[in-house]
């Protein structure tokens, strides 16, 4: 998670803007971010971030989350009512307004997405997910975010997105593709929110993610 190989001016520098972040206010990262593009076939695909937040920032979040810092909430399902799955949710946003107290954390995401956007995104919703450590990948039916805003006519088009917190082996991946996602800790991915798509499990650790959905 800390990357010891930073000299002594980089650190200083990331925790000078650190010390003095305002969340929608500043510029996050003041080097680019590894950006890759990944085509899903049939006109689909995935836009990938690596190292998405500053350190700092994202030393911050993942303390928040992976530490009991946070409410989870138990959810008897995980994609579909009746997969026989489960998984722990903390909603940030829903509904038109922030509910929980630890959006701060978040915030310096959402800074971030407008960034590499140029543009404030108009939320939908913001919750993270945890899976725990599995025997088993256990992977959840493929299912599309927010489908209550299919109803709408005209039906309006909005991302979906994921913030990956830790390394694991568990992934995501997408239907009628081969393209799998690899859980790597300040990883963020953005699609179109009519690809339909899954998650895992993981073996090895814990599985925790952010979801943003936004238009």
């Amino acid at each position: 998670m800390f990357n010891i190989f930073k000299n002594n001016l980089q650190k200083k520098e990331e925790e000078e803007v650190f010390e003095n972040k305002v969340p929608f206010d500043i510029i996050a990262n003041p080097s680019p971010r590894r950006r890759e593009v990944i085509d899903l076939g049939n006109g689909r695909e995935v836009t990938l971030w690596d190292d998405f937040l500053i350190t700092p920032w994202f030393d911050d979040l993942f303390k928040d989350i992976t530490q009991a810092n946070i409410p989870w909430y138990l959810n008897n399902s995980v994609s579909d009512p009746h997969d026989g799955l489960y998984q722990f949710v903390h909603v940030y946003y829903t509904a038109n307004e922030w509910i929980s107290e630890n959006r701060r954390y978040v915030g310096t995401i959402l800074q971030t997405i407008h960034e590499e956007y140029e543009t404030d995104p108009i939320l939908i919703r913001v919750k993270a997910n945890l899976r725990s450590k599995s025997a088993s990948f256990d992977p959840a039916p493929f299912h599309t975010d927010c489908n209550w805003l299919t109803k709408r006519e005209p039906t309006p088009k909005w991302k979906t997105a994921i913030f990956y917190v830790n390394n694991n082996n568990g992934y995501t991946f997408f239907e009628n593709s081969d393209v799998k996602i690899e859980s790597k800790e300040n990883r963020f991915v953005v699609f179109d929110s009519d690809i339909a798509h899954s998650g895992t499990a993981a073996t090895d650790d814990h599985r925790y993610v952010i979801n943003f959905n936004w238009f």
